[in-house]
């Protein structure tokens, strides 16, 4: 039997290995949460309760016991205070393990008992649900093998402080032309209070033709205390750009100086707002080259014209 070549054989055993491995490895499921945040108010010294609610995607029964830890969020994410030692044994679920069949969905009540001398402001934990082993139904089929979670977003009621600080607002990158479209807008804030906040607003940019408005936090992403959070939002141009021409009309339309205007609103005990307006050129060089080429080609054929025109009269009067 004659060698086979190295190519051939290296793909031949990696063909093999792709085969054994599809013996082995299937799809996960998972759990889902249909409660991913769930925000509750109190006074301290008052007790509040909550309710996740969870679904079993897979095809068996699984075995489920749930933990309270810390919101981290990302890295970025830090709290703005040391938080009391026994903050976690706040939280008291009413099923703290439980047997959820194939296909089911429950609901779990919980209930967070907030000590009498608590600091007001914001607390933030979360409930995860996690299988007490990682099961195979008789397909082969791996089942529910990771853990899944409700952030808390506590509030304390008292002397709430809602602060919110504007430390970014530019184009990015910067620099004081722009020779084309799209143009990218960043906003850095923080919250410089003790609650999370939930800001929303527009950017508005106005030029020598009128005015266009973007959504500003359109997924209504949260803020917690001390903390840092940038946005990006993109200005694709003032009008429609569903093809060449569009864009090239569009590009023509923005040509000039603009000016963008941020406006943020927050809070919920005392409603605030954060504005500021920067200055930037657009000088889209592709539509500009375009325009006076196209200005070119009209005049050389109206000369071409003119002179065939001349010629023709002439033939006339022969």
């Amino acid at each position: 039997m004659r060698p086979l070549p190295i190519f051939k054989k290296t793909s031949f055993y990696f063909l093999a290995l792709l085969i054994g491995f599809s013996f082995f490895i299937s799809p996960a499921e998972a759990l889902t949460i249909f409660s991913p945040v769930v925000e509750l108010a109190t006074k301290p010294g008052v007790p509040v309760n909550g309710i996740v609610k969870i679904y079993n995607e897979t095809n068996q029964a699984v075995s489920l016991r749930s933990s309270v830890e810390l919101y981290r969020g990302s890295q970025s994410v830090k709290m703005n205070s040391i938080l009391p030692a026994d903050f976690l044994g706040w939280f008291k679920v009413s099923q703290p393990s439980l047997v959820l069949q194939a296909k089911q969905a429950i609901f779990i009540p919980f209930t967070v008992n907030v000590p009498a001398k608590t600091t007001p402001g914001g607390y933030y934990a979360v409930i995860y649900w996690q299988p007490e082993t990682s099961t195979k139904n008789q397909t082969g089929d791996v089942g529910v093998s990771s853990k899944v979670g409700t952030t808390v977003f506590l509030r304390v009621e008292g002397d709430i402080v809602e602060s919110l600080d504007l430390t970014d607002f530019n184009v990015y990158p910067l620099k004081p032309v722009y020779f084309s479209l799209p143009i990218n807008f960043n906003v850095s804030l923080k919250n410089a209070g003790n609650i999370h906040l939930q800001p929303t607003g527009t950017i508005e940019i106005k030029n020598w033709l009128g005015s266009k408005t973007l959504t500003f936090n359109q997924t209504k992403n949260f803020i917690l205390p001390d903390n840092n959070r940038q946005f990006g939002l993109i200005f694709r141009g003032s009008h429609n750009q569903s093809n060449i021409f569009s864009q090239f009309i569009s590009d023509l339309t923005d040509f000039g100086p603009a000016e963008a205007t941020l406006t943020i609103a927050y809070g919920q005990e005392k409603p605030q707002t954060i504005s500021k307006t920067i200055y930037f050129w657009l000088v889209p060089v592709k539509a500009i080259v375009g325009l006076v080429i196209i200005l070119i080609l009209l005049v050389i054929f109206l000369v071409v014209n003119k002179k065939i025109n001349i010629l023709k009269k002439g033939a006339t009067k022969k």
